[in-house]
């Protein structure tokens, strides 16, 4: 019985996808051989009997199509994990090995599809061969085993694998409650507690105290315990039982986001990847909604989806601690930033964020007056002929609460005669006809007779977008408590309630959901009025903490660029240092210009130090001359010319020369070895550097330039965020979020000065040493506290 891959794609691309996955099964590899595809009107390779054909891509998926093996009219990823009969084996449909070279997440996508066609060939069925899963009503057995072992190891903390199954995904309301609980404590064993409403598997024992055996598992310094993605189960096991597990050592979902953060580190993935019983799960997943866990009988196949779980997260775990072990550096990175901040976003998800509903109501009936008063000026200035022309799709478009001005409206009225017949600034690639994205039009802003227009469709979009997404968006998450308890995901990975996987970053970056009130706008139109709704309870002020110049001083140091560090151990405002250079004067006489009692230099400093901005954010990593007009003009309203622009960039590089030093060190660095390391320790991989895409590898060698850095910033917060935790485990500082890399907690009104000089405390002081990392510079962190998060002032501490 043989497997034979078919495929189109050259040796060298074959070897580096399929060679690892073969090597995996030593010392009992299957007999296997490459065919090429070469024609799409060759005849398909037959498989042996018993065996499989890997049919690798469209090529050759055309192939089966046109010979009427394959049913025409599907896609490689709709055949996917379906074998087609064929003689006397089967062909199994994969992605063409040529696909990682743009999309890296493929390779453990072919690599499953792989194994899937080895277990076929060797049991003859698709579903993988699973342990002994069993339901329990007492855990007693369990305890006294881990005792046991405990006792015979000499006193080494045993691992046991946890997981729930929930009513839903959010425990704040009091008709949702646990479903089942599963432990595994040996590998291909898991123990089921169900406490669903369905009928028991096997009746409940009034004189078991389940609570005790369940805390001791959770608490008991005996037990290393794991989860994949344990801060959603945790959340859930401490609002609804109380329980505050203290022996959380791993996570499966965490772990293999530091180790590959390229792929979906589901646990789906993880154990069709790592373990023999890969897609126990998916008969379950295609039968049931799993967001209605309570409705779905307690049966064999809850049981094998349950019990499965926990085994195949205790397997996975096994394979991706030795993994990380291999790296003692991102091994610490994990021990001591990652998990503690894990634990941390546990507390801050169940703390939430306190709403004033009042206010949000206010401000919705703003926003739509403000809408409706914007849609109006657009159609008063629509010439009458064209206001007749599209009545009706206008009328339709009033009807469902959207803008009337549709783009092939706004096309004609600015770039045809019916309108103001304005020569466009940017054509689409395609059609060469005038773009009509919202940037291109603002470019108008200043023409006399559209700035009106450009005006009322500037402040429709802002109106609408805050109250679509900031108002009617964010109060979809409204709890019963009246808090938002929004969901952060500090990796990428499989969450409950998003089968979808597009979830968490691959950059390491935080990010939010439910509502996502990390991107709470703070420069915006509407964005003081928003921040108004987020008050401090009784008691409290807001406090927000971030670092000063925090990404700009990574860079410094780990660039190092002499220039820099120096202004900054002189004190010295890097915006204006890069200011001066921009105006071409001395750094003393371009200070002297600040609050100047002539206007023209006082204007000058404040047009230069503005422009420094985007120059420092935009070219530290490199950035080109067009996009840095883009990100200027984008980000901070700037507009340069293509040799203002130019002059610009060539300016800031000779100010700071080592940056180009770092990005050269950079792009040879990850040209060599694949992947960059943050000074923290965290590892971004960026195989896309050897893509045959020339755009692709581009974009792989800026990554490795500004990933470290960036990364380095959010992991900064994440760490002092566990270190505060740690310091005030009694909540005396209330971390309830964070807003971009802004800290947001809640302190004591009385004393706030000490509160927040704590906390700044903390993050100025993080213990780099304890990753490794000597910094040349002192973070420095802000605060800024009040009664809202809109009605905050900076606070000048002694720290």
């Amino acid at each position: 019985m043989k497997l034979t891959i078919w495929t189109s794609a050259e040796s060298d691309i074959v070897k580096r996808t399929f060679a690892s996955v073969l090597r995996s099964f030593r010392p009992d590899v299957p007999e296997h051989e490459f065919l090429s595809w070469r024609d799409p009107e060759e005849e398909p390779p037959a498989p042996a009997a018993g065996g499989i054909v890997l049919v690798c891509g469209k090529r050759a998926l055309d192939t089966l199509q046109r010979h009427k093996i394959a049913p025409k009219n599907r896609t490689v990823n709709s055949m996917r994990e379906k074998p087609i009969p064929h003689g006397g084996g089967h062909y199994l449909v994969t992605h063409d090995p040529n696909v990682v070279n743009s999309e890296a997440d493929k390779l453990d996508v072919i690599e499953w599809d792989v194994r899937l066609a080895v277990r076929l060939i060797r049991t003859g069925q698709l579903l993988p061969p699973l342990g002994a899963y069993r339901w329990v009503n007492d855990y007693q057995p369990m305890i006294d085993w881990i005792e046991k072992r405990f006792k015979a190891t000499g006193g080494k903390a045993v691992d046991v694998t946890s997981d729930t199954e929930t009513m839903g995904f959010f425990p704040w309301y009091a008709d949702k409650d646990i479903v089942s609980i599963s432990f595994t404590a040996k590998p291909e064993t898991a123990e089921v507690l169900y406490l669903g409403p369905q009928k028991p598997p096997i009746p409940l024992d009034p004189s078991v105290n389940l609570f005790d055996q369940i805390k001791w598992l959770l608490t008991s310094p005996k037990v290393k315990m794991r989860f994949a993605n344990g801060k959603y189960d945790l959340v859930w096991i401490a609002e609804k039982w109380g329980i505050e597990c203290t022996n959380f050592k791993f996570d499966t979902m965490l772990v293999g986001s530091l180790l590959n953060e390229n792929r979906s580190n589901s646990l789906n993935l993880h154990a069709k990847v790592m373990t023999p019983i890969g897609g126990y799960d998916d008969p379950f997943n295609s039968k049931f909604d799993k967001s209605s866990m309570e409705k779905i009988p307690a049966d064999d196949n809850f049981l094998i989806y349950a019990g499965g779980d926990t085994d195949a997260a205790h397997r996975v775990a096994n394979t991706l601690r030795d993994e990380l072990m291999d790296d003692p550096q991102l091994a610490n990175f994990y021990i001591t930033v990652l998990h503690p901040a894990a634990r941390s976003f546990e507390k801050i998800e169940r703390r939430g964020v306190l709403v004033d509903q009042e206010k949000y109501a206010v401000l919705r009936q703003d926003l739509r007056k403000s809408i409706d008063e914007a849609h109006k000026v657009t159609l008063d200035l629509l010439p009458n002929k064209m206001r007749i022309k599209y009545r009706d799709r206008i009328e339709n478009q009033l009807q469902q609460g959207k803008s009337p001005m549709l783009p092939s409206i706004l096309k004609e009225f600015f770039f045809s005669p019916h309108g103001l017949n304005l020569k466009p600034k940017e054509v689409t690639a395609k059609t060469h006809e005038p773009s009509m994205a919202k940037s291109h039009l603002r470019q108008f802003a200043n023409v006399p007779e559209a700035s009106a227009m450009v005006a009322a469709l500037t402040e429709a979009d802002s109106a609408m977008k805050t109250l679509s997404t900031f108002v009617d968006g964010f109060l979809k998450h409204l709890r019963p408590d009246g808090r938002f308890h929004t969901t952060y995901f500090l990796a990428k990975g499989e969450y409950e309630g998003y089968d979808d996987d597009e979830t968490g970053t691959n950059t390491g970056r935080l990010s939010a959901k439910n509502p996502p009130f990390q991107v709470t706008p703070k420069k915006t139109k509407w964005a003081k009025r928003i921040r108004e709704c987020f008050p401090a309870p009784k008691g409290k002020l807001v406090l927000s903490c971030d670092y000063s110049q925090g990404e700009l001083k990574v860079v410094a140091c780990v660039a190092p660029e002499n220039t820099m560090l120096q202004a900054y151990e002189d004190g010295l405002d890097l915006h204006a240092v890069t200011g001066a250079k921009l105006a071409h004067v001395d750094l003393t006489e371009f200070l002297s210009w600040q609050g100047h009692a002539d206007e023209e230099l006082a204007a000058l400093y404040e047009k230069n130090r503005g422009n420094a901005k985007p120059a420092n954010f935009g070219l530290l990593y490199g950035m080109q001359v067009e996009g840095f007009r883009a990100y200027a003009w984008a980000n901070y309203g700037i507009k340069l010319s293509y040799a203002e622009a130019e002059a610009m960039r060539n300016a800031f590089f000779e100010l700071y020369p080592g940056l180009l030093t770092y990005h050269s060190k950079q792009k040879d660095l990850v040209k060599f070895a694949q992947m960059v390391r943050s000074p923290l320790g965290r590892v971004r991989h960026l195989p896309m550097i050897s893509a045959w895409d020339r755009e692709i590898r581009s974009k792989a060698e800026r990554q490795a330039i500004n990933s470290p850095i960036q990364s380095c910033l959010s992991d900064m917060m994440l760490w002092a965020i566990a270190l505060i935790d740690d310091a005030y485990p009694n909540g005396e500082i209330e971390v309830v979020g964070m807003i971009h890399d802004a800290l947001i907690a809640y302190i004591p009104e009385q004393d706030a000065d000490l509160w927040a000089g704590r906390c700044v405390e903390i993050m100025s002081n993080l213990p780099f040493h304890e990753v490794g990392w000597k910094p040349q510079l002192k973070f420095t962190a802000d605060a800024e506290a009040g009664t809202n998060l809109a009605n905050i002032k900076k606070l000048k501490l002694d720290v």
